[in-house]
C-alpha cells in the first residue's frame, strides 16, 4: 500500500478479490523498518499522519480498524487450500502440462 497515493486497502482488496488475486503487504507492524514512512521522505521527519505501508501498532492495535476489517472479512471468504498428503499427489499437484515438475 501506498496510502498518502491513494493505494490503499479499501481501493485494491475487493478488485483483487474479484480477481482471485493474493497480495502480500511490505509492512505489517510499525517499527525499525519505518515503513510507515514514504519513500520520499527524510531522515528526522515527522510522523506521518498517514501512514505509507504499517497497518499496526506496536501495541496491536490496528492504524485504520476499517483495514483491519477489510482485510478480515475479505480473507474469511477464501477457501482453504488443498494440500497434498503423500508425495505423488505433491508431484501431480504440482506439475507443467500435466509433467511433473
Amino acid at each position: 500500500m501506498a496510502r498518502p497515493l491513494n493505494s490503499t486497502f479499501q481501493s485494491h482488496i475487493p478488485l483483487f478479490y474479484q480477481q482471485n488475486v493474493s497480495a502480500i503487504n511490505w509492512g505489517l507492524v510499525k517499527g525499525k523498518t519505518n515503513t510507515i514512512y514514504p519513500w520520499w521522505s527524510k531522515p528526522g521527519d515527522p510522523m506521518p499522519a498517514v501512514w505509507f505501508h504499517d497497518i499496526f501498532w506496536p501495541n496491536g492495535t490496528a492504524f485504520d480498524a476499517s483495514e483491519t476489517t477489510l482485510i478480515t472479512n475479505t480473507t474469511m471468504n477464501f477457501p482453504l487450500p488443498v494440500i497434498p498428503t503423500d508425495f505423488e499427489a505433491a508431484c501431480d499437484h504440482y506439475s507443467w502440462n500435466g509433467k511433473a515438475v
